[in-house]
C-alpha cells in the first residue's frame, strides 16, 4: 500500500508493509480502509482481514479467515442488520 501525491501523482509513501493486499478499500466516511492479505499465492494460509488507519498507516485490527478465497465490497444498506454482530470478535 503506498500514498499518492494528487498534485503529481508519484508514490510517496509505502504504508502497511507487513502485508500485501489483493483487495483494499475504505469505508464509507474515509476513517478506515479495510485491506485482504492473503498470506500466500493460493490463499492456503494465513488470510487476514486488516482494519488500517488511513492517515498513519497504523493497523488498527487484525481477523484471521479460513484459508479460502475471499472478497470485500462496501455497498449502502437500507437498514442495519439487528442483533450482535462484529468482525473483530
Amino acid at each position: 500500500m503506498w500514498t499518492v501525491d494528487p498534485a503529481t501523482g508519484r508514490l510517496s509513501e509505502k504504508l502497511a508493509t507487513d502485508y500485501r493486499f489483493t483487495y483494499l478499500l475504505s469505508d464509507r466516511q474515509g476513517a478506515a480502509l479495510y485491506g485482504l492479505d492473503p498470506g500466500s499465492p493460493y490463499w492456503e494460509s494465513n488470510v487476514r482481514l486488516v482494519r488500517i488507519d488511513p492517515a498513519t498507516g497504523n493497523t488498527l485490527a487484525t481477523r484471521a479467515l479460513d484459508a479460502d478465497f475471499w472478497r470485500i465490497a462496501v455497498v449502502p444498506m437500507a437498514a442495519p442488520p439487528s442483533g450482535a454482530h462484529n468482525v473483530w470478535q
